[in-house]
């Protein structure tokens, strides 16, 4: 395993549960993309794993998971999965939750991701933020964070971010990172 490598967890996609003349608009999608890339530009200066549509029953399905972590210049960047667990294990766990309107949805579920994330962040166009802003102790209360994205220029604003943290169920957070292993070694085992 490397690192900077996404995995596509191709988990069922909450779109298909929607009606065919909703489920095929894409601009949730297009956001995403387009902060995913911007995220892993310029805000990883690390090494890291980034996910998307993490599913984890009981819990939701996350946008975007990523694991993020500082290293030596000189260090091995490939693991076996036994020394990848371990990284993991001590590592920070961050969800993200992107809207294009509704922050409060947007909040709940970023909340229950809270569950087994380290940290957990909603990520809304400016307009949208700047509206949500207004409840920023909502968010601190929470523990959720609120940043903001413009797509067209990749600008990230971070308007509250949660400190480092401890996903509030432990069980879960190691069931995710379970889940997270085992794909990494199905695909392992693909190639």
């Amino acid at each position: 395993m490397t690192s900077n490598h996404l995995v596509r967890f191709r988990s069922t996609s909450p779109r298909k549960n929607l009606p065919p003349s909703i489920s095929r608009k894409r601009a949730e999608a297009n956001f995403l993309c387009s902060f995913e890339r911007a995220f892993v530009a310029g805000h990883c200066q690390t090494k890291q794993i980034t996910w998307r549509d993490f599913a984890l029953q009981g819990y939701g399905i996350p946008d975007l998971i990523t694991f993020a972590w500082s290293t030596d210049q000189n260090q091995a960047t490939v693991w076996s999965l036994e020394a990848l667990r371990q990284k993991l294990q001590r590592q920070q766990f961050t969800a993200f939750e992107l809207k294009l309107r509704d922050w409060r949805k947007g909040i709940v579920q970023a909340y229950r991701y809270r569950y087994f994330c380290d940290r957990s962040i909603v990520v809304l166009p400016g307009d949208v933020a700047d509206r949500a802003s207004k409840r920023l102790e909502l968010f601190a209360s929470l523990d959720v964070g609120l940043w903001s994205f413009d797509p067209d220029s990749d600008v990230i604003t971070k308007y509250f971010t949660p400190h480092q943290g401890t996903a509030r169920n432990l069980e879960a957070r190691n069931k995710a990172i379970e889940s997270i292993l085992n794909k990494i070694q199905l695909c392992k085992a693909l190639k």
